[in-house]
């Protein structure tokens, strides 16, 4: 397994990218090409998009720009127009297609989930090229230098140029030894996904894609090579029950994150006490709703239901979260409203209003458990959950405000009984318990990592998780 383990990360440093195409294939490109950044560019995605296809048609593309810009070219007349690469194109095209769709039928045919077959078809199916002519036989055209195009085609493979070309030296032995070599690149990358180690499981199958003409014989490794299964349709399961945690072998993961959350909770108060001829005390009732914005971290797990892929209900979440106060805006009671009671049975007149008012939130803390399931997943990445949520919310403000009152005794503008002044400044706190039903939205970032938006009417939140 270390073994395997240094082989991909060795082989990992040595995958061919867009930017190192132009270094490989630089000293075989022409002149003309080479000054012309555009068109060099052009050229550079040309050639990664044929390399998928099949690495050997790098040679005659390179062949097809030797002629058109070197005056004292060797290459064959065949390669005057690019009709000629076209028809090679088209020929390794439909050979891809057609291992393709072979493979198709032996994942069909496999004991993989009904879902898991699904959605590997799926993937399968975007790397048919459309549009083909029917497959030609390789009879069909020649091939000028067999060991050019070799040559050409390891180097693509191999990620790497260690040598200048030598027509002496048999590179079709050479491909093969580089061929095994990145076959057993994906030997460790299939032991680091069952090991679920590092590696993003739906690039690593286009990885693999983009190499098909490793297997194009057998859709096995040899004996050497892995001992155990269809490689290949084992690698695309794996992957996809790793990339959604729905693997057959585990149930249970263990999961963890951070958060950002808005709540609200009503404050209930009576403000400006007074004293009416009875002396009881009396005042204004004020119902305000404070929000306050949230940070803290949750810890959780997930059991997934046995054999149940992506479907409603196929797993059930558990969070505990705990969050503390980061931001708030001052909020204040309607100074401009004027609170006045008319008694006409007895002609008496109360008027009071409330100035200069202040609501600041000083802390909050915030402790919830949230239970959730799916209930749609839309084309894999986005799922929906409904939950049910316990929360426990403790905020501490300080309310300040000038409060004045007044009793007259005739309705309209009589003598005054009686008035009082007030100026208040003081921490207050609320304490509640919710229970309530939640609406989770869960964005699959990658097969690890996903950002949820949790919403209610009175808590809005959104989350990343990490699944261990």
């Amino acid at each position: 397994m270390k073994k395997a383990g240094a082989l991909l990360i060795l082989l990992l440093a040595t995958t061919v990218h867009s930017q190192d195409i132009a270094s490989l294939y630089s000293e075989f490109l022409p002149r003309a090409v080479i000054n012309d950044t555009p068109y060099l560019n052009s050229v550079i995605q040309r050639i990664e998009e044929k390399a998928k296809i099949n690495p050997e048609l790098i040679y005659f593309y390179i062949a097809f720009l030797d002629k058109q810009f070197n005056e004292n070219s060797t290459q064959p007349d065949v390669f005057k127009n690019n009709g000629y690469v076209r028809i090679v194109e088209q020929y390794y095209g439909a050979e891809r297609n057609e291992w393709i769709e072979s493979l198709m039928k032996t994942v069909k045919k496999s004991n993989i989930h009904k879902q898991i077959k699904n959605k590997i078809n799926k993937h399968l199916q975007k790397f048919i090229i459309q549009s083909l002519s029917d497959s030609l036989e390789k009879t069909a055209f020649v091939i000028p230098d067999t060991n050019a195009m070799h040559y050409y085609s390891s180097i693509y493979i191999r990620g790497a140029k260690t040598d200048s070309y030598d027509p002496a030296v048999n590179y079709y032995r050479l491909k093969k030894g580089v061929m095994h070599q990145k076959r057993m690149f994906f030997v460790a990358m299939y032991n680091q996904i069952i090991e679920q180690k590092g590696i993003e499981y739906l690039e690593a199958i286009d990885e693999l894609l983009n190499f098909w003409y490793l297997y194009k014989d057998n859709f096995c490794l040899r004996q050497q090579d892995l001992e155990t299964g269809p490689f290949i349709t084992d690698f695309f399961a794996k992957a996809y029950q790793n990339h959604y945690h729905f693997n057959e072998g585990r149930n249970l993961y263990f999961i963890s994150g951070v958060s950002l959350q808005r709540i609200s909770s009503r404050m209930d108060h009576i403000i400006g006490y007074y004293y009416f001829t009875t002396h009881e005390p009396k005042g204004i009732d004020i119902n305000k709703t404070l929000s306050c914005y949230q940070a803290g971290f949750f810890i959780g797990g997930r059991y997934h239901l046995p054999k149940r892929y992506l479907s409603p209900f196929s797993y059930i979440e558990f969070k505990a979260f705990y969050s503390t106060h980061i931001a708030s805006q001052n909020e204040s009671i309607d100074d401009t409203k004027d609170w006045e009671t008319i008694h006409y049975s007895t002609h008496y007149r109360e008027h009071y209003d409330i100035t200069n008012s202040k609501i600041q939130i000083k802390n909050s803390h915030y402790f919830q458990l949230q239970f959730s399931t799916p209930l749609i997943s839309l084309k894999d990445k986005i799922i929906i959950e409904c939950a049910v949520c316990w929360g426990r919310v403790n905020i501490k403000y300080n309310l300040k405000y000038d409060f004045y009152y007044r009793w007259e005794k005739d309705v309209l503008h009589g003598p005054l009984v009686y008035e009082e002044n007030d100026s208040t400044d003081k921490d207050e706190k609320i304490s509640n318990t919710v229970f309530y039903p939640a609406l989770n939205i869960k964005g699959m970032i990658s097969s690890k990592i996903s950002i949820t938006f949790s919403a209610h009417t009175d808590y809005l939140s959104i989350y990343t998780d990490y699944a261990l």
